[in-house]
């Protein structure tokens, strides 16, 4: 009986100490970009939870990194930079995968500031070529480029 009452513990510290809670299999599924699993996890923490304030940041994270990955980019930046936000007023030293994170995120923001910077140019010179094309082929350039400032 003795041996297998310690058998029975045995087994259940493995399955205990095995298992990670929602909040850590969830960094380890976004550190893996697995995000729609990583959501899935995250959502489950409850209100009581330590780690509840900091499942929602991630669920804006996994938000930012869909939007990216589809291309809705202005929506994209408004997660991204909303959960930068966040994590910029918590003072808690973040551990190895929430820096990865965190600096996935700052690429994205980064890659999103290139990607804006060549839409407004791709949009000026398309401007630029409408407006020799059009009726303003006699507008000065200082014409010109007061219509650009209105467009961006």
């Amino acid at each position: 009986m003795r041996l297998l009452y310690s058998l029975f513990l045995i087994l259940l510290f493995s399955i205990i100490s095995g298992c990670q809670n929602h909040y850590e299999k969830g960094l380890t599924l976004l550190k893996d970009k697995d995000f729609k699993t990583a959501e899935l996890e995250l959502s489950k923490l409850t209100p009581e939870d330590e780690n509840y304030k900091k499942s929602g940041d991630y669920i804006i994270y996994i938000w930012g990194c869909t939007a990216f990955n589809e291309k809705r980019y202005p929506e994209a930046t408004k997660y991204l930079k909303k959960f930068l936000k966040t994590k910029e007023n918590n003072y808690e030293k973040p551990n190895e995968i929430e820096i990865t994170i965190l600096g996935d995120a700052l690429l994205k923001l980064d890659k999103l500031k290139e990607i804006h910077a060549k839409e407004m140019e791709k949009l000026t010179g398309e401007y630029l070529r409408e407006a020799l094309k059009s009726n303003k082929k006699d507008a000065s350039i200082d014409e010109v480029l007061n219509d650009i400032k209105v467009i961006k």
